[in-house]
């Protein structure tokens, strides 16, 4: 499989990590003027599904297909909304064929631009969870929900991340629907007003909580699995009362070079063997025996009013928790 980093920009695929022999090849496929030897099937990937779950799962479908992946990463500050904006920058004269993301908001989103092409395809997914560090709260004590965060008592002793990005931003926008307008902004002011510590992304959470930093913060389940295995003192749980689910996705790229091949990737993707993959690994929540892999947590209509009002949405959020 060859990978291109997030940092390789805009103009083309920037410097790539290969020797320079083989970057002399692989130029050579990419303008389709290799003069010796058959053209070499490829696909291009953009995934923020970390690196370390998605490159295993790549380099398998590759190895079985003789399909080679060229695979684009992104980074945790701002996970897939960076992979979203050079989809953007490339429409029209697309250079990848598979938008793969480790949640819905982004993917749905490009969809409705006509960036991407329907259907979306969604499979196992992670929980949104409260974070507390036990040295610091006691399990039978602590925050069930995120309107517990609210209170008085935790005011300067949680931590989130920046809610315009990856997973956060899912949560908050999903909060906005289960909510209503008036009580979500509620929310969002209460919060604000705890003076919460806003980090870049998850993990630095689960460190904040980890470290003693905070006391509790709000996350995702596969960032508090790694916490643990760093040894903190974490405790998790989803909220009692909002529960939210955040669903891996995928779509081909509306001209796709290779289409064909894209769907044969998209495919693999969501096949039960992956999504077992993702779970035995931790990037991914248990699914119950009964419950389909296919399973967004909102409907069409739903997402098409999240996404309608996601500009206004994010103004509210950089309102209280711009850093």
């Amino acid at each position: 499989m060859v990978v291109f980093s997030q940092e390789d920009g805009m103009n083309g695929f920037g410097m790539m990590r290969l020797s320079h022999a083989a970057g002399l090849l692989l130029i050579g496929c990419i303008l389709g003027c290799s003069p010796s030897g058959p053209e070499v099937e490829t696909v291009v990937v953009y995934t923020s599904q970390d690196a370390v779950y998605a490159g295993p799962i790549l380099d398998e479908f590759e190895r079985r297909t003789g399909i080679e992946v060229r695979a684009v990463f992104d980074s945790e500050a701002v996970k897939s909304t960076a992979l979203a904006q050079r989809l953007a920058a490339e429409r029209g004269k697309p250079r990848c064929d598979v938008f793969w993301s480790n949640e819905e908001l982004r993917t749905r989103q490009l969809v409705l631009q006509g960036i991407l092409e329907k259907p979306v395809k969604t499979t196992v997914y992670r929980s949104r969870h409260i974070v507390i560090n036990t040295n610091m709260v006691p399990v039978d004590t602590a925050p069930r929900s995120i309107a517990d965060l609210t209170a008085p008592e935790w005011s300067g002793r949680i931590a989130l991340a920046f809610p315009f990005y990856g997973t956060t931003a899912n949560h908050f926008q999903a909060l906005r629907i289960m909510l209503g307008e008036e009580a979500w902004t509620e929310l969002c002011s209460s919060l604000h007003d705890n003076d919460p510590l806003v980090v870049d992304g998850n993990s630095q959470v689960v460190r904040a909580v980890g470290t003693g930093q905070r006391a509790a913060g709000l996350t995702d389940t596969d960032d508090v699995r790694v916490g643990i295995r760093n040894g903190y003192p974490l405790h998790s749980y989803p909220d009692a009362r909002y529960q939210v689910r955040i669903h891996n996705s995928m779509a081909r790229v509306s001209g796709a070079p290779n289409p064909e091949n894209a769907d044969r990737l998209i495919d693999y993707l969501q096949s039960a063997e992956v999504s077992m993959t993702l779970v035995d690994a931790g990037a991914a929540d248990a699914l119950p025996d009964s419950e389909s892999l296919n399973n967004s947590q909102f409907n069409e209509d739903e997402w098409e009013r999240i996404i309608g009002a996601l500009q206004d949405n994010q103004e509210t959020l950089r309102q209280f928790f711009l850093r």
